[in-house]
């Protein structure tokens, strides 16, 4: 088996695989912005959370995601971070997985959407971020056997 020590937000450790739920690896308790939020104001919760995202809040709920990447991009297209807003910039549509999705579904989804965070939800309300840096620390200190043929 290929297991790992993790240690989730409330400090409980877990013996984790690639296998194991991404409740497992996820940080708890993301920020959110508004789709009218400038960009300054995004800026400034991605920085505070540290993990290069915020989830956009729509009239339902969650509705997309705003990266450092865009933010930049924009500024490099002479965007007043003062005076354009989020949902001018964010993603259209918020891709994410539940909360009993497996760690190695999570970076399948993540690969072929070419996202480096991605939301998790559990009952319909995002609950948590799988980032990639946290995927690929579990990878750097997990064992793999590679058979021989």
């Amino acid at each position: 088996m290929h297991e790992r020590t993790v240690t989730s937000d409330g400090g409980t450790h877990h013996r984790c695989d690639l296998l194991c739920p991404v409740s497992h690896l996820m940080r708890g308790n993301p920020e959110f912005v508004d789709p009218e939020s400038t960009l300054r104001e995004a800026a400034q919760v991605i920085v505070a959370q540290g993990v290069g995202v915020a989830i956009v809040l729509g009239p339902k709920g969650p509705a997309s995601i705003v990266s450092e990447r865009d933010i930049v991009s924009a500024l490099a297209n002479q965007a007043d971070p003062d005076t354009i807003w989020v949902a001018d910039v964010a993603s259209i549509d918020l891709v994410a997985i539940e909360d009993t999705t497996s760690i190695v579904e999570a970076i399948k989804c993540m690969a072929s959407e070419h996202i480096g965070s991605i939301p998790v939800k559990r009952n319909g309300e995002v609950v948590g971020l799988v980032v990639v840096g946290d995927i690929l620390e579990l990878l750097a200190t997990t064992t793999v056997s590679v058979g021989t043929t």
